[in-house]
């Protein structure tokens, strides 16, 4: 992911509005704006973590050419704790050309996730999106509550089978 939100990658200089941070000894300390950004982590911290976060970033990206439609009907466990715990999500928009939920691309859908072209569009996609936080929270909490069902994945793999 370096090379991607790096401006100077052997230097580590991050885009505009980018934290990097290489361990979670700040986690709790931070009280400034910018998208900070974490190594992974253990399934038991993440719930809290994303509690307290504002934002998660999920920058799956892959090679079309290998795995088209890898993702076009699974959306993973972390996304989903995340829209539960009411933490947004900012995602590829790759990715959300490649989701599927209900015959539609998430991109194409009102679902409050954010959907980036470019890592250094992210700042101001964010900055947008926090105009109206709390709205675009409950509406993405309620999209995926209301459209991404265990029965609305079983009925679009009975299509596949």
């Amino acid at each position: 992911i370096l090379p991607v939100i790096c401006k100077d990658y052997k230097k580590k200089i991050v885009n505009d509005g980018l934290i990097l941070h290489g361990n979670y000894d700040d986690y709790d300390k931070i009280n400034n704006s910018g998208l900070h950004i974490f190594p992974s982590y253990a399934k038991d911290e993440m719930l809290e973590r994303l509690r307290k976060a504002k934002f998660a970033l999920f920058p799956t990206m892959y090679d079309t050419k290998l795995n088209r439609y890898a993702f076009k009907y699974a959306i993973e466990y972390t996304w989903l704790e995340s829209i539960n715990v009411g933490t947004p999500i900012i995602a590829s928009a790759q990715y959300g050309r490649e989701c599927v939920v209900n015959g539609k691309p998430l991109i194409e859908q009102d679902c409050g996730l954010i959907f980036f072209e470019r890592m250094k569009d992210i700042y101001k996609l964010v900055k947008e999106y926090e105009k109206n936080y709390d709205k675009n929270v409950e509406k993405m909490q309620k999209f995926f509550i209301e459209n991404y069902t265990n029965k609305s994945k079983l009925k679009e793999l009975m299509k596949i089978l």
